[in-house]
């Protein structure tokens, strides 16, 4: 059962007969803003239930709700266990028919608040499909990236509505992509190379197709300078954030651990999305943290710009190392200055590449409208994260263990850019490295 707010009713238009005095519904249309800190009393997830999908926000970090006549539900989105809260009101069937259509107008004019929406595009036909896009906690990479794609799917696709997620990330959303409760994904290969083979942990093959590779993904574990972690093995006995549970992070961990002879064992992890571990970072709540995304990492550029940053050291041995050991490891330049206080080039490790991916028994015709909408807005989306320029000819077809969509596949042979990539998939030995439950 979910929580009860307790309300006795619900005003249509107003707020002054709401029974506490915890929300405001505006003349608008029926939006209603909740503090959900002072709803719950606490700072901790409050879960909501929507008609087939399980949905939390953090007090702290959004406020905004609808009203469809019996539920109250976030215009901004995430996923938890499946509890549910409701509204229990005393109006009449008609004010909630008339709020609900209040509702429905105000998700229309706040969908279409994007570049290119506007008068002009006053007489544009309704979407007839909606299409749901996993992304990752708010303040990584894929965040940022993926309200960009959605915003340039939706302006390009004309009868299609494309709206951004937040989830836990890559791993998260490789199990939504699964279970359908998404269609498109921004997911990490060296996460998805696991599932899409069945290796550890998952306990079956993951069908998944590739869409179009997106951007390198650089790890970092970041330190405050004067902490005394500059390497990995400082790492030990202290508090780590490792990244957001269930977002798959331990398969870009586990293997720097493992060649290192450590595991989560040797310290203790915190498991935190991005933006929260950057906070607990500056707060002195974590001693490290493990970011993994695009460069700049938004969350890193955070942390640096409000305190002394220390990128703490993959010794080049153990990346060479790595590097010989998986398919999916590489080095990379970061320069000097893309981060405050970062005064010269360093050296990082690539994992895998952010890849957008779909079901694959999705319509061939659409997955190719899709590629080719993000391929050639490659320049706008450049613009909404630097990681976006990334997507280019040398990479946007490479084939990096996820095997592609055939809608992907023949817009890439009709610019040139294919690659090939083999029949099936070459299932190889398990990973030896240390799986961590997530």
């Amino acid at each position: 059962m979910g929580r009860q707010l307790g309300l006795s009713t619900v005003p249509v238009l107003r707020g002054e007969s709401l029974e506490p005095e915890i929300c405001d519904v505006l003349p608008e249309g029926g939006l209603i803003v909740l503090d959900c800190k002072d709803v719950v009393g606490q700072r901790e997830p409050l879960p909501v239930r929507l008609p087939g999908q399980d949905m939390y926000l953090r007090p702290a970090r959004a406020s905004v709700w609808l009203f469809n006549g019996d539920e109250v539900f976030p215009a901004f989105r995430r996923r938890t266990a499946p509890r549910s809260i409701s509204l229990r009101a005393s109006a009449s069937s008609n004010a909630k028919g008339r709020l609900f259509g209040f509702v429905l107008a105000l998700c229309a004019c706040f969908l279409c608040v994007v570049p290119g929406c506007g008068s002009q595009q006053g007489d544009r036909r309704p979407p007839s499909s909606f299409l749901k896009l996993g992304t990752a906690p708010v303040g990584g990479t894929y965040y940022v990236l993926g309200a960009g794609i959605a915003q340039v799917l939706s302006q390009a696709l004309p009868e299609t509505r494309v709206t951004a997620e937040a989830t836990a990330g890559s791993g998260e959303n490789t199990r939504l992509l699964n279970r359908r409760r998404i269609d498109l994904g921004i997911t990490n290969t060296a996460i998805t190379y696991h599932a899409v083979r069945g290796l550890k942990p998952w306990p079956a093959p993951i069908p998944l197709r590739a869409v179009i590779n997106l951007h390198r993904n650089i790890s970092l574990f970041v330190s405050q300078r004067g902490s005394g972690i500059r390497r990995v093995p400082d790492l030990k006995g202290k508090r780590v954030a490792v990244g957001p549970a269930g977002a798959g992070f331990e398969h870009l961990i586990g293997p720097i651990l493992e060649v290192y002879g450590m595991s989560y064992e040797s310290f203790q992890p915190v498991y935190q999305g991005q933006a929260d571990s950057a906070e607990l970072l500056g707060d002195g709540r974590v001693d490290a943290a493990f970011f993994s995304g695009g460069v700049p990492n938004p969350s890193v550029l955070q942390f640096a710009s409000t305190h002394p940053v220390e990128f703490v050291r993959i010794d080049h041995d153990k990346i060479a190392e790595l590097i010989g050991r998986y398919p999916y490891y590489f080095t990379r330049t970061i320069p000097k200055g893309t981060y405050p206080g970062q005064g010269q080039d360093l050296v990082a490790l690539e994992i895998g590449s952010a890849q957008l991916a779909t079901h694959p028994d999705v319509d061939e015709g659409l997955v190719y409208r899709i590629a080719k909408a993000v391929y050639e807005h490659r320049e706008q989306l450049g613009k909404t994260h630097p990681a976006a320029r990334e997507i280019a000819a040398s990479h946007v077809a490479q084939y990096e263990g996820v095997l592609f969509h055939p809608g992907a596949i023949r817009y890439f042979k009709e610019i040139g850019v294919w690659r090939g990539q083999p029949d099936s998939l070459d299932v190889p030995a398990p990973s030896q490295h240390q799986q961590v439950k997530g």
